[in-house]
């Protein structure tokens, strides 16, 4: 059985778009619920005001004003996130806010290896879009036009975004919808995506609040059965014409242009800006070694340039890089740019911007993934050389569902294990817990910071090791 959905423009005043929808809906309905490629013409839940659809609504957007996934019940709309995905009626969808940067030109080769931001990359990962047997997407709603599309106007320049184009080679949607800019109505398709079993087709609609003068198609409502409902015989797609979406401008890959590796990135523009000047130029990373000591054989080094296409984030004294091998996919760390073997060693400064970090991360994980961070620190001399370590501080995504009982987990282990786990007293900082528990000159520990269900809370768990080896039994 189809679901009926009905598919809008992005709006500039929102009592427009439920005047106009409601008045589809009469005429044409019932509709099972409303997507809307691009923004809702509000900013915040103060704008919504009284206005109310008679069928779930449902929006992504960057500039909206609320937590992802919020409900506005009095007005029957559901407020995505920036990207999300969502599962309606057993159709598979996902959403991505119109507004996105572009990113560095030399990324644009292979869409496995592009930057997606770290919302984009949860809803691929919540659609299913890395694992074995992925078939695809039932619908890609999206707030920017992908480039690649045919706009069908010869007076319109070739325009769109590479961000959506990778997304959808990614995501192998059956229905991409997108809104902005020019405010003209288009189809294409169908059309295979590569590697994929089914066609897709493109529709690029119109505003329901258009400029003056403009009069465009703004909706489409289109009766889809489920991906998951449907046989291998039903897919419509081996006569359907070649791929539309492209993620290079020029249409091919740049000369001398390198892909490497996925990593994330959703700064501010003028960070952003930084960091592409940091990519592009290599010896930018070199820059911030000055005064700072290096060793030339280490790993976690950047002046020596090894495994840069794990590096997500370069700050001024500390980077932000994903683990290799890490115990989840979303595995992070975050290193002190100086070569030190502990966060002892960092000067106030250096310490000031890793909580920056942290608390950072925190709020990304908790709005993208739904998850608390772990965080710990485990500092072991090495054996039989004077080169000390390079410390890094792992953060593990926990679920948020499960993550309250990580201490008492903790606690259950070490008692198992015959661990001596303290935990660090309120008021006081880590260095002064080790200066008093060792007096070694280079002491040992592992220090870790677990999230308790209370998101302004933090436990700080100090395992002293001043008096034995963390290989060892205490």
């Amino acid at each position: 059985m189809s679901v009926r959905v009905l598919v809008v423009g992005g709006a500039s005043e929102f009592s427009t778009l439920v005047a106009k929808v409601e008045a589809v809906v009469k005429k044409n309905g019932p509709f099972s619920f409303v997507l809307v490629a691009g923004e809702i013409g509000a900013s915040r839940a103060s704008d919504l005001k009284a206005h109310k659809l008679s069928v779930p609504g449902y929006f992504a957007s960057q500039s909206f004003e609320a937590e992802a996934g919020t409900e506005f019940k009095e007005n029957n709309l559901t407020f995505v996130g920036e990207a999300g995905k969502k599962e309606i009626e057993d159709l598979s969808i996902v959403f991505i806010a119109g507004g996105y940067d572009e990113p560095p030109e030399k990324y644009r080769k292979d869409p496995k290896e592009f930057p997606f931001p770290l919302e984009i990359q949860a809803a691929m990962r919540s659609a299913g879009a890395f694992g074995t047997g992925y078939q695809g997407v039932d619908i890609l709603v999206s707030g920017d036009q992908p480039l690649g599309i045919n706009l069908k106007q010869d007076s319109l320049p070739p325009s769109g975004s590479t961000l959506v184009s990778a997304t959808a080679l990614i995501l192998k949607p059956r229905y991409h919808f997108c809104g902005g800019k020019p405010e003209v109505y288009a189809s294409n398709g169908p059309f295979v995506v590569p590697g994929s079993d089914h066609a897709t087709r493109l529709f690029k609609l119109g505003s329901p609040s258009p400029a003056p003068g403009v009069k465009e198609r703004w909706l489409y409502a289109a009766a889809v059965k489920p991906l998951k409902r449907m046989d291998a015989n039903q897919l419509e797609g081996s006569s359907s014409s070649g791929n539309v979406y492209q993620i290079n401008k020029a249409g091919k890959p740049q000369p001398g242009s390198e892909p490497t590796g996925g990593f994330f990135y959703n700064m501010p523009p003028k960070r952003e800006n930084r960091k592409r000047k940091a990519n592009e130029d290599r010896s930018g990373f070199r820059k911030r070694f000055e005064g700072h000591p290096v060793d030339a054989k280490c790993w976690f080094c950047l002046g020596n340039e090894k495994d840069l296409h794990l590096v997500i984030n370069v700050g001024t004294n500390i980077y932000l890089a994903l683990a290799k091998g890490g115990i989840n996919t979303e595995h992070v760390l975050l290193i002190p740019i100086p070569h030190v073997r502990s966060t002892l060693e960092l000067s106030e400064d250096h310490y000031a911007e890793l909580e920056k970090f942290t608390s950072a991360l925190q709020e990304t994980f908790r709005k993208n993934f739904d998850s608390d961070l772990m965080f710990f620190e485990r500092v072991v001399n090495p054996r039989g050389g004077e080169l000390h370590s390079h410390t890094q501080i792992q953060a593990i995504p926990v679920p948020r569902e499960t993550s309250a009982v990580a201490s008492v987990k903790l606690g259950e282990e070490a008692q198992r294990s015959k661990l001596k786990i303290r935990e660090l007293p309120k008021g006081k900082s880590l260095r002064e817990f080790v200066k008093e528990e060792s007096d070694e000159d280079h002491p040992e520990y592992f220090y870790i910071r677990l999230p308790d269900g209370k998101e302004a809370v933090q436990v700080r768990i100090f395992l002293a090791s001043g008096h034995c080896r963390l290989s060892e039994r205490c």
